[in-house]
């Protein structure tokens, strides 16, 4: 099951969530000063998204947090990934799954397209599964 997780559990679970956010932050995050205490606000205030995946037992084994970007130039909006994390393996068909759920939130909010960015292999390959494109490369500089 993938479903989008209420503020109320958010509240209830954080101390869990936040620890296995900071062992995965994403790849433009990495040597910075990361404020989960800031990401935690913006999950109560529904600016951030928290999404689990739960076993048949109803275990969360995985989740997704995701936000909401304005492409610069240009006025549209698309859903970014901004951290994936499996504790346990996440079948083909959940992932589908969740990528329909996701297509569907970002639709709702008016988004034109769903962003991540990873160094992460197996998210490339579940990204390439599910018909994205991973041919882009993001760089960076320090200032």
């Amino acid at each position: 099951m993938f479903a989008k997780y209420p503020q109320e559990e958010i509240k209830k679970y954080w101390p869990k969530f936040e620890h296995l956010i900071k062992e995965n932050l994403p790849p433009t995050s990495l040597g910075l000063k990361v404020d989960t205490d800031e990401m935690f606000e913006k999950l109560m205030r529904d600016e951030m998204h928290l999404w689990i995946f739960a076993n048949t037992k109803g275990d969360v084994i995985g989740f997704l947090t995701t936000s909401f970007t304005i492409e610069v130039g240009f006025d549209f909006k698309s859903l970014i990934v901004y951290s994936a994390i499996a504790t346990e393996a996440i079948d083909e068909d959940e992932w589908r799954s969740a990528l329909v759920s996701l297509k569907d939130f970002s639709k709702k909010y008016e988004c034109k397209r769903i962003l991540a960015y990873t160094t992460n292999e197996r998210v490339i390959e579940i990204v390439n599964m599910l018909g994205g494109r991973t041919d882009y490369h993001l760089v960076t500089l320090e200032v």
